[in-house]
């Protein structure tokens, strides 16, 4: 009892240290009113509003996506007869997506537009199978709800109606890659009949994995072109003026454009909307990655830094978790798939490759660096 009573009263100081710790947090918190529940459930019904806007966007609004519009729809027209995913990554996608959609679902036998957001869940699949009787002007009675929550139930359920039809079916802001667990068997892949499943996604390694029972075409959307940026934001500036933008405009308009990425995010009630989503994308990230992203905010905006520099730099900070890690894998390789989990997440983008296509450096967006000091 004599030799414990030191590391003993060294504990129990520990525990009231940490116990004081925990109640001036919990006192500020309610000094502040700071709910991080709250906020993020803001990012997320902004996020909505944000893509709500793009199901009604004109033709004429979409600037600079010649290309991947040609693309898409070779893809989703021409290409082989069988059950195919097409996959757009990144910001803008849903836009196109819906354009296409639109314009191309009466050449399938049956279509439906699925709006995922977070997580996949066996809802899904009812509302899949809702979604079809209604667009084919049939009614979905539920018979007994027990049975409708039922997985395999759904799932054979969806397989009996699809059966022998070409379909298309979009699944709008994919998050998570169980998506497609829950969907590989309830979407059938009839030979010699064409259908698509497209997927819009901000995470490439979500498409990456439906590779192993289907075609899978990916295309990155990539930052418009300096004129294509130009002409976008003078549609957007002067929509309603007939007489477009002024001759003494012009310079200033190309300011706008050229540095419209400086301006401070939460302080712009126009810009704070983008913030929201980069904090929806926060969220998303377990805690290691989160400090991982966050300690982009050491370095000056639009600086790009070496990629072993920085995976070493995080391994001595202690952010690497050896319970993360595979086999033998060193915390230098483990600290690399954290980079490329944040590349892969468009959270990160990449500077310069060596010859043999390994990233070499990378840095992040000035949108997100702003995000990242004021986190």
């Amino acid at each position: 009892m004599i030799t414990s009573v030191v590391p003993r009263h060294r504990m129990a100081s520990e525990i009231e240290n940490v116990t004081a710790s925990i109640r001036k947090l919990y006192e500020d918190k309610q000094a502040l009113e700071l709910s991080p529940s709250s906020e993020q459930n803001v990012a997320e019904r902004t996020c909505y509003d944000l893509r709500m806007g793009a199901h009604f966007i004109r033709d004429d609004e979409l600037v600079g996506v010649d290309y991947a519009k040609k693309l898409l729809t070779e893809w989703l027209i021409h290409r082989e007869a069988r059950r195919t995913i097409i996959s757009v990554v990144g910001e803008g996608g849903l836009a196109i997506v819906r354009n296409l959609y639109n314009k191309h679902k009466e050449d399938f036998d049956c279509y439906a537009w699925i709006t995922v957001s977070h997580s996949f869940k066996e809802e899904h699949l009812l509302t899949t199978i809702q979604t079809l009787y209604e667009n084919d002007g049939k009614k979905y009675l539920v018979e007994n709800r027990e049975k409708e929550v039922d997985k395999c139930n759904l799932t054979e359920k969806l397989r009996d109606y699809l059966q022998g039809k070409s379909y298309m079916i979009v699944f709008d802001d994919v998050w998570e890659i169980n998506f497609w667990e829950c969907m590989e068997y309830a979407l059938p892949d009839h030979t010699n009949i064409r259908s698509r499943i497209i997927i819009t996604t901000r995470d490439r390694g979500i498409a990456e994995f439906c590779r192993r029972s289907a075609p899978v075409h990916i295309h990155e959307l990539k930052p418009l072109p300096a004129d294509d940026a130009l002409k976008l934001f003078l549609l957007k500036t002067f929509q309603f003026d007939h007489h477009g933008c002024p001759e003494d405009l012009n310079e200033l308009s190309q300011r706008f454009v050229k540095r419209w990425r400086e301006c401070h995010l939460p302080l712009d009630p126009h810009l704070r909307s983008f913030y929201l989503v980069l904090l929806e994308s926060y969220h998303d990230l377990p805690y290691h990655l989160r400090l991982c992203l966050l300690y982009f905010g050491l370095f000056p905006q639009d600086y790009s830094i070496k990629c072993s520099t920085l995976t070493q730099l995080w391994v001595a900070e202690g952010f690497v978790n050896e319970n993360e890690m595979f086999g033998a894998q060193t915390l230098e390789e483990a600290a690399e798939d954290y980079l490329a989990e944040l590349i892969r997440r468009s959270l990160v983008k990449v500077s310069n490759v060596f010859v043999n296509g390994k990233v070499k450096s990378c840095r992040v967006h000035d949108l997100m660096h702003d995000f990242i000091v004021r986190k």
